[in-house]
């Protein structure tokens, strides 16, 4: 539903820390590296080792995230220009530890052989070349050559994706200017509400009604509203809300599911919205 309520903008400022903080991330995602690319060693399953890849995607995530968060980091550009090298260097660094990995494989098979001469025997350009000999059995299907090479290629972008994302997604967070500090998240759920109660007052701009809906007789509690207000706690003055519909639908085998959808995101609080949705979040917790 179209809407004209002014939202939050993130004012594109940053401080020197913020890369500083993110190349530590970046450094410690390197050491990180070994042991992610052990357990893909570990676990012959591809379709599993793609969940580790994400998992791994996710910790360089939280890496960024933190950097943003610490860094007081509300330039996106920035944020994405920073988090490449935060992927970039832990995914290469998989390689390398993937390197050794083989070094000391080869060098449990032959020990008449020194670790110099294995080295020397196998550089790190001949590494890629046996992976690529060597490759993948997905049940009956190999992989290997440019299969290889596609796989890592994916491999690469799950982990791009999801650590960029992360970071994208927490440089837009809601951060008081004023106060130089970052927003505090609180939810109130309200049952029994859903997009057709609020879409109306939304078009008209009227964010007080919104805030002042409630719950009805008897709410069927498979459709609800979720506020998230995002406050300042260094003043009284900033902050935002977001509004969602949840739905929760039930399959034919009994297993519920919640589907969410946003209605509003980040819209702007005046003094008094913002003290009427306090209001509400203490009555909640009373509740």
């Amino acid at each position: 539903m179209a809407h004209n309520l002014p939202q939050y903008r993130p004012s594109g400022f940053f401080r020197p820390l913020g890369p500083v903080l993110f190349l530590l991330a970046a450094v410690a995602g390197t050491l990180l590296a070994g042991l992610y690319q052990g357990l893909m060693n570990l676990i012959p399953f591809v379709y599993i080792n793609m969940l580790i890849c994400a998992a791994f995607g996710a910790a360089l995530g939280f890496g960024g995230m933190w950097a943003v968060k610490t860094g007081h980091c509300r330039n996106r550009m920035i944020g994405l220009l920073f988090a490449l090298p935060l992927a970039a260097l832990p995914v290469g660094a998989s390689y390398y530890w993937d390197y050794r990995h083989l070094l000391s494989e080869v060098e449990k098979q032959t020990p008449e052989m020194k670790a110099e001469e294995i080295r020397q025997a196998i550089p790190f350009g001949r590494y890629f070349e046996v992976k690529r000999e060597a490759g993948w059995k997905i049940k009956s299907i190999e992989i290997s050559g440019v299969g290889v090479i596609a796989m890592w290629g994916v491999e690469a972008l799950i982990v791009f994706v999801i650590a960029l994302g992360m970071v994208y997604v927490s440089t837009g967070n809601p951060y008081c200017e004023r106060c130089n500090r970052w927003g505090e998240a609180r939810v109130l759920r309200i049952a029994g509400l859903g997009r057709a109660q609020v879409d109306p007052l939304l078009s008209k701009g009227d964010l007080d009604a919104v805030i002042a809906l409630q719950a009805p007789p008897e709410a069927d509690a498979s459709t609800g509203l979720e506020f998230t207000g995002t406050l300042c706690g260094g003043c009284a003055d900033t902050g935002f809300l977001t509004v969602e519909e949840k739905l929760i639908t039930t399959d034919k085998k009994g297993k519920s599911e919640e589907k969410s959808s946003t209605l509003v995101e980040h819209a702007m609080l005046n003094p008094g919205q913002r003290a009427q949705l306090e209001a509400r979040f203490g009555q909640a917790s009373r509740a």
